[in-house]
């Protein structure tokens, strides 16, 4: 994955057509992922809260 986040910015992205990415891109990506993770997180505990066990 980490070589395909590079591709756009090689000397290759003429020849694939590919364009990078603006900065605030990734940025926008970071957060939702954060904003997942975190919920996810929240929603867990509440589970086994209620629940008193996890599945």
């Amino acid at each position: 994955m980490i070589f395909a986040l590079f591709i756009p910015y090689s000397k290759i992205n003429g020849t694939l057509g590919f364009v990078p990415m603006p900065i605030s891109y990734f940025v926008w990506v970071v957060l939702i992922l954060t904003g997942y993770f975190f919920t996810i997180i929240f929603a867990k505990k509440y589970f086994i809260k209620k629940f008193n066990s996890w599945l």
